[in-house]
């Protein structure tokens, strides 16, 4: 013999306690989404002005060329998160101790020097929903170093 108990109305239960867990891992996957776009999107712009840089002295010592190529570069056009880039030469010594210096020295190397162009660039990044233990803003910072040949 088989008992029939009533269970109307259990499929609504499901679904209201459901689907707010859903709303949320979906904004989670969402919000985890956008953070990398706009890391890539900071990476992307710092190696491109790095890339510049790398040419040559003449490019690498421009800092506002550097700037602007990385603003340029950046593919996100937010208003509420605009980058900042700093972008900087700096040599290093051939010899065993490899020392920073400054670059307008080159006769302070006694076994001649590689010069580095280093171009940071930051943004500020806002989530959907603030998440305990993550504050936001996020900063995103990447950083692009190549030797100039």
């Amino acid at each position: 013999m088989s008992r029939k108990t009533n269970q109307t109305g259990f499929a609504a239960v499901e679904t209201v306690i459901v689907t707010p867990i859903l709303i949320l891992l979906f904004v989670i996957i969402v919000d985890f989404g956008r953070v990398m776009y706009y890391s890539i999107s900071t990476a992307s712009a710092a190696r491109n002005a790095a890339a510049m840089g790398s040419r040559g002295a003449t490019y690498a010592t421009d800092t506002t060329l550097l700037t602007n190529l990385a603003q340029e570069d950046d593919f996100i056009t937010d208003a509420d998160s605009p980058i900042s880039v700093t972008a900087n030469s700096v040599c290093v010594c051939a010899s065993p101790d490899n020392s920073n210096y400054d670059c307008a020295l080159k006769s302070s190397c006694s076994d001649g020097f590689e010069m580095y162009v280093d171009v940071t660039v930051t943004r500020q990044f806002s989530t959907i929903i603030d998440y305990p233990t993550i504050p936001s803003p996020l900063t995103l910072s990447e950083t692009a170093t190549l030797r100039v040949e």
